[in-house]
């Protein structure tokens, strides 16, 4: 079996420590409101998604332009149907079907698999990857902090914050954003295990190179020794 390498760019504030020059000759998978970030270093994934449905419907403009402009991004997979894009891939979770269905024809029918990241991971098996490295997978959110409010279950910045903790640049979320409590147990803590496990079962693999997760369920690596690995075309 061909090795096919991807990195996964999940969001945690670990991503601020990366040189992503370092990653433009290997693919990558970016996230959810990352695309701010691409504006204003010019630096694009190879993919981008937003499994989130709250973001989906906030962003939804955004992320519309985004497919439709020239940019270097080759594909995009949203859970709304937001574009008329050739590059675009209505992803439609079955949120009654756990797992993962593992085809590129399964997006019609995608087996939701928890959060962002793992879904991420989920559609870039589906694509045929088999080495997937995590990078910014930090899973150590915390609620409160300068610039949010919870109310009914859900965190409103009142503010854009002066410093985000959650994520690797600070104007992620903006004044007037909201979002779900990240509920670490039910989206994150009980989903990345059950990830590695299925990985294991399908002889795919997964290695985590966020530097401060707390993720257990994954061999720990460094982001420098996977590219060299990658460069020699062995895993």
């Amino acid at each position: 079996m061909s090795i096919k390498s991807i990195v996964i760019m999940c969001n945690g504030p670990s991503l601020r420590n990366v040189d992503l020059s370092t990653l433009d000759n290997v693919p990558t998978f970016g996230l959810n409101q990352a695309y701010k970030y691409y504006y204003k270093h010019d630096w694009w994934p190879t993919y981008h998604g937003c499994y989130d449905y709250l973001t989906n419907i906030r962003y939804k403009s955004k992320f519309c332009k985004l497919t439709l402009e020239i940019n270097p991004i080759k594909r995009f997979f949203y859970i709304t149907n937001l574009s008329n894009s050739d590059r675009f891939t209505h992803v439609k979770l079955n949120e009654s079907q756990l797992g993962w269905n593992n085809s590129e024809k399964s997006f019609e029918n995608f087996y939701a698999f928890g959060n962002s990241g793992t879904n991420a991971c989920s559609t870039a098996i589906c694509m045929g990857y088999n080495n997937l490295i995590l990078l910014g997978a930090d899973c150590n959110q915390v609620d409160e902090y300068d610039g949010v409010e919870i109310r009914n279950g859900k965190i409103l910045f009142t503010k854009t914050p002066d410093h985000n903790p959650n994520y690797w640049f600070d104007y992620y979320f903006e004044k007037g954003d909201i979002i779900n409590l990240p509920q670490k147990e039910k989206f994150h803590s009980n989903w990345w295990p059950k990830l590695a496990q299925k990985a294991k079962e399908n002889n795919i693999r997964i290695v985590n190179c966020s530097d401060i997760s707390t993720l257990k369920c994954f061999k720990k690596s460094t982001l420098e020794k996977e590219l060299n690995l990658i460069s020699g075309d062995h895993v």
